[in-house]
């Protein structure tokens, strides 16, 4: 025994000393020769390829998830920083202990390997032996993403939660910055943490909680300055809400608002705000909640940017209830609606705000909006596709809340009592509603015309939902031949002329002036006398 021990040592030193001069290949061979030989001839070969420069027998290990490999490796000394070179396809270690034909992407590092493996142990240990955790891996020279980023992009469905948070944690344990991008222009990790893919998973609420822990921000002082009020609508660009329903988004929105309270300009949430509403899901209820509770103002106007105009929060929802084309569209659930509404008139919200036009594209003149939420609701309430017992609820709580039926479009001079009572689909609800919160039943347009005289205004016999709204307006006073003709017929027949000339010069001033209009109400009333008797003892 004593002789053969000295001949397998220099057999060991003979066999180790061929193999500084074999290929990577080579060596392999002749260590299968001998299984005795083998562990040796392998250290050794591992020690050529680090001798040299080299690192593939790591990253292969890095790529196929060998733990003990990669430990044997960075015993050696093998470097943790280098990245993936072109190799001789013939000197490669593909073969190794029957590996796959499969070389990993030139230009990677081992720690990016290993997150694309997502193998925590290999991960942790590449960064207790020096591995960069804020090294980019390359394609064609030219620096792609950092790990972190990386690890953002690498989640899939198949893999665990607690295994994706435990590469995470160990990445920000040794130094990995969440706020470094290698395009200033490219979302960081925070950013990434709100993505979702359409058939990806969600990322965990603690991946973003542990970002914001170990200092991320959602202020990106390369893109805008910190006190700029864009960085809150970045963020909401990115949030993915594709999907079921769930509250991930929502708690984490929760979470960067509260790390980011004092960064909110006072225009943060223009164009969030109008995210938020245009984009009815599931979570629109919540989302609302947390954006009124970290300080968004109720009357901030929405910022459309593909728009001329800003619109109030509340013309906002309406307008999207009245004209999705989703029949599960979140606002079409009546009580969803109203609970939103009521919402933002709790908080403060002012139901008689105006749209406004957006400064230095709408010159002065050119603008004709400006109408309150109740006059765009009574507005678009008129054609049979739009649900009208859901306008009808939010027209109410409007008017509970102070909305003023009064004030008109700009340019038209239209109240909201114009549009109810209009001849293309009067409501005697909605006008009754109005007439009980004070509208003013002789307001006139900018044509001179009052809501009765706007519904008479046709040469076709009326309808029965028309006649109806005739005698309401008459009960409540709108002003009818008597009136207007007395005080006509004072001014124009000089006191002397009798009772039927004083009516043909009336009509024959009507006629010819723009109060024709008068007129034609007085013979509508006339002609649907009959009706409105008959109507009045049905109820």
């Amino acid at each position: 025994m004593s002789t053969q021990a000295p001949i397998t040592r220099l057999n060991n030193d003979i066999l180790i000393y061929l193999s500084r001069f074999l290929t990577p290949r080579g060596t392999v061979a002749l260590a299968s020769t001998c299984q005795q030989f083998f562990p040796a001839l392998m250290r050794q070969a591992y020690l050529n390829d680090i001798e040299g420069g080299r690192c593939d027998a790591l990253w292969w290990a890095c790529e196929f998830e060998m733990l003990p490999t990669v430990q044997r490796c960075l015993e050696l000394g093998a470097p943790t920083n280098q990245y993936l070179r072109r190799t001789d396809p013939r000197a490669g270690y593909e073969d190794w202990r029957n590996w796959p034909r499969y070389q990993p992407q030139i230009g990677q590092t081992p720690l990016s390997i290993a997150i694309s493996s997502m193998n925590p142990e290999i991960v942790r240990a590449l960064l207790e032996n020096g591995a960069d955790s804020n090294m980019a891996y390359r394609e064609f020279g030219v620096e792609i993403s950092m790990p972190l980023e990386l690890l953002m992009l690498e989640y899939k469905p198949e893999h665990s939660p607690s295994v994706y948070l435990d590469i995470m944690g160990a990445l920000l344990d040794y130094g990995a910055n969440p706020n470094l991008v290698v395009d200033p222009n490219f979302p960081a990790a925070l950013q990434f943490s709100l993505v979702r893919h359409r058939t990806g998973p969600i990322i965990p609420v603690e991946a973003t909680r542990m970002l914001l822990e170990h200092g991320a921000v959602a202020v990106r002082h390369n893109i805008q300055h910190p006190s700029a009020y864009l960085w809150l609508m970045h963020m909401f660009l990115w949030v993915n809400r594709v999907g079921p329903p769930n509250g991930t988004v929502v708690e984490k929105i929760d979470l960067i608002l509260q790390y980011h309270a004092g960064a909110l300009h006072p225009r943060a949430w223009e164009i969030p705000l109008y995210i938020i509403l245009s984009n009815p899901r599931q979570d629109t209820r919540q989302l609302l909640e947390i954006a009124l509770r970290h300080g968004c103002d109720p009357n901030a106007l929405c910022d459309n940017i593909w728009r001329a105009h800003y619109d109030s929060p509340l013309k906002v929802m309406i307008n999207v209830a009245l004209h999705t084309r989703d029949a599960a569209c979140f606002y079409r659930n009546t009580a969803h609606a109203l609970a939103m509404v009521e919402m933002l008139l709790k908080a403060g919200a002012d139901p008689d705000l105006r749209d406004q036009p957006r400064p230095r594209i709408v010159r002065d003149g050119e603008w004709a909006g400006q109408c309150t939420a109740l006059v765009f609701l009574a507005w678009h309430v008129k054609t049979a596709r739009h649900d009208r017992d859901l306008c009808g609820a939010i027209m109410l709580l409007l008017l509970q809340h102070g909305a003023s039926p009064d004030i008109p479009l700009a340019a038209s001079g239209l109240t909201a009592l114009h549009l109810a009572c209009g001849p293309s689909g009067p409501n005697r609800q909605h006008a009754e509603w109005l007439l009980a919160h004070g509208a003013d039943v002789n307001a006139r347009d900018a044509d001179g015309k009052t809501a009765l005289q706007l519904l008479c205004d046709d040469d076709g016999w009326p309808t029965p939902a028309a006649v109806g709204v005739i005698d309401l307006l008459v009960r409540h006073g709108a002003v009818t031949d008597g009136r207007d003709f007395g005080s006509l017929a004072a001014g124009s027949s000089g006191g002397e002329a009798g009772e039927g000339g004083k009516r043909e010069k009336i009509m024959r001033s009507y006629a010819k002036t723009s109060d024709y209009c008068r007129w034609k109400t007085r013979s509508v009333l006339l002609r649907v006398k009959g009706v409105v008797r008959e109507i009045r003892e049905e109820h």
